[in-house]
Parts: C-alpha cells; sequence; structure tokens
C-alpha cells in the first residue's frame, strides 16, 4: 500500500457518492484517504489525485505500459491496472 497527499484529497460528500457508486465502498474509503495498492486501475488513480504531474506511454507485444509520476511517488500500470508503486525516500 502506498498513500499519496494529494490538496484534493477532502472531497465533497457527492463526490464520495459517486465513487461509492463506480468503485463501491471500500476502494472508495481507501481513495479519499489517498491509499492505493496494486490492483487497482488507472481511472481510480485519476478520479482519486488527478492528472499526474508528468506521463509516460510505452507499447509492446505484452501491451501498454503507463507510468504516472505524482512528485515523489511513480505509479506503473500494466494493460490500465497497478502493477508497481514506488515511493521516493527523503534521505
Amino acid at each position: 500500500n502506498a498513500t499519496i497527499k494529494n490538496e484534493n484529497t477532502q472531497q465533497s460528500i457527492n463526490q464520495q457518492k459517486d465513487c461509492q457508486k463506480y468503485f463501491g465502498a471500500d476502494i472508495c474509503n481507501k481513495l479519499v484517504k489517498g491509499k492505493i495498492e496494486i490492483g487497482m486501475t488507472k481511472e481510480m488513480i485519476l478520479y482519486a489525485f488527478g492528472k499526474p504531474y508528468s506521463s509516460y506511454i510505452v507499447e509492446n507485444n505484452l501491451g501498454t505500459k503507463e507510468i504516472y509520476s505524482y512528485g515523489g511517488t511513480i505509479i506503473y500500470f500494466t494493460n490500465g491496472i497497478v502493477t508497481t508503486i514506488t515511493i521516493e525516500q527523503n534521505n
């Protein structure tokens, strides 16, 4: 599990209801708290955290890989699913 700090984490009640409708209460509660996990979808990440600071797409015979950067948190997707999360540690 990883947590992204985001100014938009405090969502309105209506947004939370929409979130629950689309992703279910359990996933929505994690997203609202800024928590991400392997297996979440790109749509979940975009819903919760918005557009990444930077992104890259790599396509090959194994599928489409995307990399989203949210500051010190890097999220790797394969075919739209979170496969790896890396977090820079400040020394």
